[in-house]
C-alpha cells in the first residue's frame, strides 16, 4: 500500500550523487496524533532512519547532525527591538582600519533571522539587513 503522506520538507541535495531528503510530521503518523510540533521522521533517498524503534522522531537539529553536519548552531530568543528604534549602526567599517563611524537611524522592520544564527533588523537608509549584535540602541 502506497504511502499516502505528504513531507511537510523535501530538499534535492547534489553533491557527487543526487539525494533526496523528506521530513514528515510525527503528528501525521498513527499513534502520535498529539505530538508536539517541531518532531519529524526522517527520510533518505526513499529510506526511513530508525533508531531501533517502528517510529523514530526526531527535532531538526537531531536532522542536521543525523546528515553529518554537526551541531546547528544556538539562537539566542528574539531581540526586543521593535519597529521603529532608535539605533546606531555602524557605517564604515573596512577592514577594521580606522575608528568606526555612527549613523543614527530606526530600525524599519521587527527582529528576524536571515541564517540560522543570527538575527538581523532592517533599517532606514540602509539597503541590506543589518544584524542585531552590531546595533546599539539610543
Amino acid at each position: 500500500m502506497a504511502d499516502k503522506r505528504q513531507p511537510a520538507i523535501r530538499l534535492m541535495a547534489t553533491t557527487d550523487v543526487k539525494r533526496c531528503i523528506e521530513l514528515f510530521r510525527a503528528r501525521d503518523f498513527p499513534g502520535f496524533k498529539d505530538a508536539p510540533d517541531g518532531l519529524y521522521r526522517l527520510r533518505v533517498d526513499r529510506s526511513w532512519h530508525c533508531a531501533g524503534e517502528r517510529y523514530t522522531f526526531i527535532s531538526l537539529a537531531d536532522v542536521w547532525a543525523v546528515l553529518g553536519f554537526g551541531q546547528l548552531p544556538a539562537i539566542g530568543p528574539e531581540p526586543d527591538l521593535p519597529k521603529g528604534s532608535r539605533v546606531r549602526v555602524p557605517s564604515n567599517i573596512v577592514d577594521g582600519v580606522g575608528p568606526i563611524q555612527y549613523t543614527q537611524t530606526f530600525t524599519a522592520s521587527a527582529p528576524f533571522r536571515l541564517d540560522a544564527s543570527r538575527w538581523h533588523v532592517r533599517c532606514v537608509g540602509f539597503d541590506l539587513p543589518v544584524p542585531v549584535e552590531d546595533l546599539e540602541r539610543i
